[in-house]
């Protein structure tokens, strides 16, 4: 899990030098308010602030971390890992707080390599000002378009906050005067659209905006919470809601990085296995290179390598079967998606397995959306589109239209301009006559199609209509 400071036993701690956490033994309780329980202690050693967290985090691993933008310039980020910092949160890119326009932010990619290049754990996150739920699901593809090629193992956030002017709030946001519903629903959409990918989600907000301007009961993504101890003379946040992670003050000083940054507290429960607090479940099987695969109780799977760390963001063949692990460690299942080139699409069933080969019923489409498709997957895993292919044994002819989806149990266009009629299990109707659906005889030939023009038996002549080839009359 990286260099964290661990509350709990005397073996378990660490003391560390740039912005290292000097751990209290004793639980420190005091006046609080009603349902707030207070525990451990950490003392930032460079200022010497005692921040107390909330008793829920005993026995949790707590990461020191920072979140960074352009405006924090040049960093050395070789130095930034030396002071112990674990985790990252890079600003990738924001809304304007005037115009609405989104723009990428001009150290992001600089930022996420410099930090990767060291082993810092790295989130991402917008500075939204998203008035709608169209704004903000079009934010977080902005954001997951910046990313696709990095490696990002935190979550996805939107920053969600009014702008402070030297004369009070300020900015669209502000003035849009969005109400508890309309705001919220903005934040779901956004969260949706990341998880949808694969990615965690995360709201970032103070603590003034997540207890008056959302509402957060029921809330099912994770929690930035943004609330600042400087000022306070007992250091401990009195937010009651659930929270991952705590901005607790804008004014930490890290070496590698001029002037103040923000600093932050990651709490990760790490006997649930997993850095994101989804438990792994029982292993159920081993792979040829040391990797475990397991299943939780909500079925999903969860593969390790043979170092223990959990497998994200790829292809793993465990001897039978080839897999896709996700950014959030799970098993893509049911769902059709992309290959890695970019043009084929690859499909994975209900047991995670890629399809090879075969026939599949397709559940989800390529957004996401329910479905009930078949359709055809060749030797490399690609999904047939817009093609004529028969079953394994070789009868059965089946016709894959241009969105790769199966014709069943109706008539249908070809591509090439003819017509065709699918029965309820996808083969097509061939070398027969039949009715159409104005009820109209036709001949479905061999291949498939309705035919036209003139055609014989062996015996009698069949003149078909040259358009629609319903029969128009027979002769010798």
């Amino acid at each position: 899990m990286g260099n964290f400071w661990k509350f709990g036993s005397i073996a378990r701690r660490s003391l560390r030098t740039g912005l290292c956490a000097v751990l209290c033994i004793a639980a420190l309780f005091m006046e609080m308010p009603a349902g707030q329980i207070y525990g451990e202690t950490t003392t930032i050693a460079y200022n010497g602030m005692e921040i107390i967290h909330n008793s829920r985090y005993d026995g949790y691993t707590i990461s020191n971390g920072i979140d960074v933008s352009a405006h924090n310039g040049e960093i050395d980020w070789a130095k930034v890992r030396a002071a112990g910092i674990d985790f990252a949160i890079i600003r990738v890119a924001f809304r304007g707080y005037e115009n609405g326009a989104l723009s990428t932010d001009k150290r992001a990619i600089e930022n996420i390599e410099g930090a990767l290049k060291q082993g810092i754990k790295v989130g991402v996150y917008i500075f939204s000002q998203a008035l709608n739920e169209q704004e903000a699901s079009e934010e977080a593809r902005y954001v997951l378009n910046l990313i696709s090629k990095y490696q990002i193992e935190l979550p996805i956030v939107m920053d969600y906050e009014y702008v402070s002017g030297t004369n009070g709030l300020k900015g669209r946001l502000y003035r849009a005067q969005l109400s508890v519903e309309q705001a919220t629903s903005a934040v779901n959409a956004f969260c949706r659209t990341v998880t949808d990918s694969g990615y965690i989600a995360m709201l970032y907000a103070n603590k003034n905006m997540l207890e008056e301007d959302l509402n957060m009961n029921g809330f099912e993504y994770k929690v930035w919470l943004a609330n600042y101890m400087d000022n306070k003379d007992i250091k401990r946040t009195e937010y009651q809601g659930d929270y991952s992670f705590w901005q607790y003050t804008p004014t930490g000083r890290v070496d590698g990085i001029g002037g103040n940054v923000d600093l932050n507290f990651w709490y990760v429960d790490e006997s649930a296995g997993s850095i994101f607090n989804e438990p792994l479940g029982e292993p159920i099987s081993n792979g040829p290179n040391g990797e475990i695969f397991y299943q939780n109780e909500s079925g999903d799977l969860y593969c390790t390598d043979k170092d223990g760390n959990i497998i994200r963001n790829q292809f793993i063949f465990d001897g039978a079967y080839t897999y896709y692990f996700q950014q959030d460690g799970t098993a893509m299942r049911d769902r059709l998606t992309y290959h890695p080139d970019g043009e084929h699409v690859i499909y994975f069933d209900s047991n995670g397995h890629e399809v090879f080969d075969n026939f599949a019923y397709v559940k989800q489409n390529i957004e996401g959306n329910p479905v009930d498709d078949m359709c055809y997957f060749d030797t490399f895993g690609y999904m047939y589109v817009d093609v004529m292919t028969y079953d394994a044994a070789g009868t059965n002819l089946y016709y894959v239209n241009p969105y790769g989806v199966i014709e069943r149990n109706r008539w249908f266009g070809f591509s090439d301009g003819g017509i065709g009629y699918a029965n309820a299990d996808g083969t097509l109707m061939t070398s027969q006559f039949t009715y159409d659906q104005w009820n109209r005889v036709v001949y479905m030939q061999g291949n498939g199609h309705v035919a036209k023009g003139l055609i014989y038996d062996g015996v009698y002549y069949y003149h078909m209509d040259e358009t629609d080839g319903h029969l128009i009359g027979t002769f010798q």
